[in-house]
């Protein structure tokens, strides 16, 4: 559990984030549903990493196909632009936080087991 706090943390954060866009539905529900999403493909390179789960192509390409879908669910919003103007913590801040942290993950070697 201690190494996985903040991975617990962030779905927390997401269930939190999401459940506060749902009355009234507002931006807050897309940036959950953003957040959980990008917890799980961190959470699932992260394991990757570290040797923990079998490195397979299914896996990167459905970690990759997560990460266009959080891109469209962000871009293909009713005003779009407005959003960004008005709220650009949901809109811009989250899903590139989201983003980075994904590439960060990745650009680390694996580690090997001895």
């Amino acid at each position: 559990m201690k190494n996985n706090i903040g991975i617990f943390v962030s779905y927390f954060v997401a269930f939190v984030v999401f459940t506060s866009g749902l009355n009234p539905p507002n931006s807050h529900l897309i940036s959950g549903i953003v957040i959980f999403l990008g917890t799980l493909i961190y959470s699932s390179a992260k394991k990757r990493n570290l040797n923990g789960v079998e490195d397979s192509k299914l896996r990167r390409t459905t970690e990759q196909v997560v990460l266009v879908l959080i891109v469209l669910l962000i871009v293909c919003q009713n005003n779009y632009l407005h959003l960004l103007q008005t709220e650009p913590i949901d809109n811009l801040v989250i899903p590139l936080a989201v983003i980075i942290f994904y590439l960060k993950i990745n650009a680390r070697p694996s580690s090997v087991q001895s």
